[in-house]
């Protein structure tokens, strides 16, 4: 029996609340797997005195995950404002 004190990678992809954030975020465990072996790659060879900084090549964009420019329409998912009931809240009426 290992003497390991983390899961290995591909444990933690066969963990079902794992799987469930990959699908919400359009994660693939392909890709995931490629990036941390890219990864790993580029840190033994740092540590050898290597730079494998220009040999990098991504195949998409990166995602731009900053908040979207105040002057853009809401995303089509969301409820646009009620107005108040009688109450006073917009859930309840």
């Amino acid at each position: 029996m290992s003497q390991r004190l983390t899961p290995t990678l591909d444990e933690l992809l066969r963990d079902s609340l794992i799987q469930a954030v990959m699908r919400a975020d359009n994660v693939e465990p392909q890709a995931l797997r490629t990036l941390f072996s890219e990864t790993a790659g580029r840190i033994a060879a740092r540590r050898e005195g290597e730079s494998k900084a220009a040999s990098v090549f991504f195949s998409r964009p990166p995602i731009d995950r900053r908040a979207p420019p105040r002057l853009l329409a809401p995303p089509s998912r969301m409820r646009p404002a009620q107005a108040p009931g009688p109450c006073g809240s917009a859930i309840c009426c």
